[in-house]
């Protein structure tokens, strides 16, 4: 298992990277929508190597529609 696998975040780290509200985070939560969170002691935290994933998969290379 890589050290990557136990890195975590928080909601205010990851509305600051990607530039969004944490009350967008909330609602995407309430949703089911991604990205998966974790519940750790009352924290929500998110792991930073679903969120780098996910980051990868929407890369774009062009604003093209197909």
């Amino acid at each position: 298992m890589d050290s990557q696998d136990f890195k975590f975040i928080t909601c205010n780290e990851l509305a600051a990277r990607w530039r969004c509200k944490i009350d967008s985070l909330a609602r995407w939560r309430r949703e089911g929508k991604d990205p998966p969170f974790y519940k750790i002691n009352g924290n929500i935290l998110y792991k930073l190597a679903d969120i780098e994933a996910m980051e990868q998969a929407r890369k774009q290379s062009t604003t093209k529609s197909k």
